[in-house]
């Protein structure tokens, strides 16, 4: 039965929709699709894959917080849910495949299985999230958390976008009640498993030359904010031995960061992508400098480890120079390991097919994480050209996605009849 459902997902006709998808997200004087949360071109994208799950029978609905939801019931309707999600939006001018992939791509799955004539076991559910970018609203809702962990109307308040509309303006304008948004939490054991099928969004898997990833963890970030504050003074009358010149510790930092992350070999990622220098004059000695840190990795020690001893090496840098430090450090989140069952039935469900595959780490945050602790979770990648994401330049070959979707297809019939209590054979 694996056999019949992975035969009839059809490539070409997921091609067609990923580029009409991408072509409906596209604003004048833009490149690519704009499909901001809650905006025009998202609306549109979101009611063409909500016409796509009507005329595939799978029972859509839009919950309070924007979530488009699709059903496939199955043999035990009260069963708790297979999910296959991912999200709609976009970054600003991103491309045709973040987000769009895992949505249409377990469309295509379902609409698989109904053409195989598979009935499953559990209810199998597509979903596509609202505002997993958080382009648009930073700090808004993400529509995996309101449904899993629950939100309140009140988390709504101050928040606006660049041209300063609220997001409860926003959310009125798409039909959407904010005083509604509590309902979109759904009950405890609503979700039996959850995949989700994404573009890889770096180079790792094309360096290799696997054709599908098996996500074993999403990293975990933890960013630190410091400042150095010296003396600004005329940058020509002052000696250097004189000066207390804040960017020479910054830059010292920025140095560290790219040595830390390179002497991790390949277990930590380290960036510094905000620097600011007070009073930013060609003819003024800095008298601050500030920098944000961030450093990812899925080894929560190493990554905590390698952010004392920068802060460490901050203070050391701070004294040698006679400057004053202030930090800060933020963990917004730490890192995710996904279910080792899940991880061995893509393993399988690849091996299976003869598709290439490794295991690898997501070092960008997914809806994923938000299931992980309360339903075994996994993720499948699949090769980004040049390692380009959030692009219009962002390109995955078809006969890679093929190769991602038919082994989500595979994943979820076994694990429809592993926890159904049968077997692959079944």
């Amino acid at each position: 039965m694996i056999d019949s459902i992975v035969k009839h997902v059809d490539a070409a006709r997921l091609e067609q929709r990923l580029a009409k998808l991408y072509e409906l997200g596209h604003e004048p004087g833009h490149r690519g699709a704009m499909r901001l949360a809650f905006s025009a071109a998202d609306r549109r994208g979101r009611d063409y894959v909500l016409d796509l799950m009507r005329q595939a029978g799978i029972s859509p609905r839009i919950d309070q917080v924007g979530n488009l939801i699709g059903v496939l019931r199955g043999s035990k309707p009260k069963a708790a849910s297979l999910i296959l999600g991912s999200h709609l939006d976009t970054v600003p001018q991103g491309g045709k495949f973040d987000g769009a992939l895992g949505v249409l791509g377990g469309l295509e799955v379902v609409e698989a299985m109904q053409a195989a004539g598979y009935e499953p076991a559990h209810p199998i559910e597509v979903i596509a999230f609202s505002n997993e970018e958080k382009a648009r609203f930073t700090t808004g809702f993400g529509g995996s958390l309101a449904m899993v962990c629950g939100i309140k109307p009140g988390d709504l308040e101050g928040v606006v976008d660049g041209r300063g509309v609220t997001l409860v303006e926003a959310m009125k304008s798409c039909g959407l009640d904010p005083e509604l948004v509590s309902k979109a939490r759904r009950p405890s054991g609503f979700c039996r498993a959850y995949l989700e099928l994404h573009v890889e969004q770096g180079g790792r898997m094309l360096k290799s030359g696997e054709q599908v990833g098996v996500v074993t963890a999403i990293v975990g970030i933890s960013r630190a904010h410091l400042t150095f504050k010296g003396r600004a003074n005329h940058a020509g009358t002052t000696m250097m031995e004189d000066r207390s010149d804040a960017l020479w510790a910054a830059a010292e930092m920025v140095r560290k960061v790219r040595e830390a992350a390179v002497a991790s070999q390949g277990g930590l990622v380290g960036t510094v992508g905000i620097l600011r220098v007070l009073p930013g004059a060609a003819n003024v000695v800095p008298g601050e400098a500030s920098l944000t840190i961030e450093l990812r990795s899925a080894d929560e020690a190493l990554k905590s480890q390698t952010l004392d001893d920068l802060l460490t090496q901050a203070g050391s840098l701070a004294e040698r120079w006679h400057l004053e430090l202030t930090s800060s450090v933020n963990r917004p989140g730490g890192s995710v390991p996904l279910d080792q069952t899940v991880q061995s039935t893509i393993a399988e469900s690849a091996q299976e097919l003869g598709i290439p595959h490794r295991r690898i780490h997501s070092w960008a945050g997914h809806d994923a994480s938000v299931f992980a602790p309360v339903a075994p979770t996994g993720m499948l990648f699949v090769p980004s050209q040049a390692g380009i994401s959030h692009s219009p330049d962002e390109y995955t070959h078809q006969e890679d996605v093929l190769a991602g979707v038919r082994v989500l297809a595979a994943t979820v019939a076994r694990l429809d009849r592993l926890y159904a209590g049968g077997t692959v054979a079944d």
